[in-house]
């Protein structure tokens, strides 16, 4: 029987509050994905699915051996697609894809590549560089516009116009890849990204404390014209932010370490309501811990990726995770409470070369989940700088569960069907606190259940009938 779930590969026993035992015996590593063992001290800083599930990585690696530096593609068996070949040759700060282009920053150059590595549009890329001083940059964030311009930003550069000399941190760049310098909006100190965050916004944030003069503290939102929306007011108080996620409601998820008013602890996660107001429905008081000391490094996240079940996968360097000991990858919940029963001891590791491990990306792919960084083994088993996460084809025995019941579609969005060779008199469901959700008496052998006003998740529906009580679990994304 085939289950849903993010979780890893021990058995859990979940003890229901009516008295029945749930056994399941689950996996979650995918090691039909096998990586070439790329022989590089370095890490995967981007993830993108093709249509083709094909993956695009760049990063800060480089081997002679397998011919693959800075940017490559992956097969879906994580074999190396030789037919990408790159003059890419120094680590990529930025890699984005907008339909069939790939938009590539390293060193001193931004350029265009095809889905084969060959650069392309040419003259975008010279006109980007036409009044840049010829001096390594930096881009952290791009947001495309719907008429070919972009808008970036940048940790600095040297722009020079009717020889003056300025340095900006936010660029307007033309569909022509002309920087548009009458664009005169920009920071007071470097920004950490932007992220679009409708057709006519985008969020920017990092350790700054005035955008075009008006004080805002490490967050804002701003129209594509570069007009500050004011209906959004940073709650920060000390510290940066990163955004990482905008939800389909318009709340923001950041990372960092930022205070805020009325609460004495460092947020690292937090979630932002529309308004810019710490959403306090979310677990914003969670706790990073980072036992092995290394020289200059402190715990951190650093990625964000939604899963089908309406909750977090989380990554970035840490040992523990609100107590539970988790290493650089971790699930939480919609509101960013750990799920206990997701990952346990999982560990994402580096020992190769005997560095600090890192998860840097976390993407979500057509059909599993995808984890990049300074990672090459994940829990013993040896990968390299990528991993993937079963996302649908866990498989999960249950135990003292009879066979003639069966739930469907599961996962499940709007309705979920029960079916069995006798009469149900009663259903419950609870969702796996144990609370009791929803009963009927459908007296009947099939019966479909509404569940589109449910949260997306995991529940226990129980089915009891002829003095018979059997337990299924199922989950409900949106």
């Amino acid at each position: 029987m085939k289950r849903t779930i993010l979780i890893s590969s021990i058995t859990l026993m979940f003890i229901l509050p009516f008295g029945s035992t749930l056994l399941c015996q689950v996996s979650f590593v995918d090691t039909t994905f096998q990586v070439y063992n790329m022989q590089s001290h370095g890490s995967v800083y981007h993830l993108y699915e093709l249509p083709d599930k094909r993956l695009l990585i760049g990063g800060g690696f480089s081997d002679s051996v397998a011919n693959i530096s800075a940017i490559g593609m992956l097969h879906t068996d994580g074999s190396i697609d030789t037919t990408f070949q790159s003059e890419v040759d120094a680590a990529v700060n930025l890699m984005d894809v907008k339909d069939d282009t790939i938009f590539v920053q390293y060193y001193n150059r931004f350029e265009k590549l095809d889905f084969f590595g060959n650069r392309i549009d040419t003259g975008w890329s010279n006109n980007f560089n036409e009044i840049l001083q010829p001096t390594t940059f930096f881009i952290s964030g791009i947001v495309h516009l719907n008429d070919g311009s972009c808008i970036i930003s940048t940790h600095g550069v040297f722009i020079y116009k009717n020889n003056q000399k300025s340095v900006k941190k936010l660029l307007w760049i033309k569909s022509n890849g002309k920087i548009d310098t009458t664009m005169l909006f920009d920071t007071d100190f470097s920004m950490n990204n932007i992220v679009k965050y409708d057709e006519n916004r985008f969020m920017m944030s990092g350790g700054f404390f005035n955008y075009n003069g008006i004080p805002v503290k490490g967050i804002c939102r701003i129209y594509n014209n570069g007009i500050m929306d004011t209906t959004f007011n940073s709650c920060i108080l000390d510290g940066g932010t990163k955004v990482l996620h905008i939800q389909p409601d318009g709340k923001v998820i950041g990372a960092g370490m930022i205070t805020v008013d009325n609460l004495t602890d460092t947020l690292w996660l937090h979630r932002f309501n529309a308004d810019g107001s710490l959403d306090m429905t979310f677990n914003n008081q969670n706790s990073l811990t980072f036992h092995t000391v290394y020289f200059g490094s402190w715990a951190r996240i650093e990625t964000v990726c939604p899963t089908a079940d309406g909750g977090y996968l989380i990554g970035g360097m840490f040992d523990y995770y609100q107590g539970y000991n988790r290493k650089n990858i971790v699930k939480t919940d919609y509101n960013g409470f750990i799920e206990p029963w997701a990952l346990p001891n999982t560990y994402l590791d580096e020992n190769m070369y005997q560095i600090m491990a890192r998860v840097r990306t976390i993407i979500q792919g057509q059909d599993d989940y995808y984890v990049g960084g300074e990672i090459s083994m994940l829990n013993g088993v040896n990968v390299s700088k990528v991993c993937r996460l079963n996302g649908q084809l866990i498989e999960v025995e249950e135990i003292n569960m009879d066979e003639e019941i069966s739930i469907y579609p599961n996962p499940a969005k709007d309705n979920v069907i029960v079916k069995s060779l006798k009469y149900i008199e009663q259903l419950e469901i609870y969702n796996l606190e144990g609370q009791l959700l929803q009963i009927t008496k459908p007296g009947k052998k099939e019966v479909s259940i509404d569940v589109s006003a449910l949260p997306p998740g995991y529940y226990l529906i129980r089915v009891s009938g002829w003095d018979e009580v059997f337990v299924r679990k199922f989950v409900v994304v949106r």
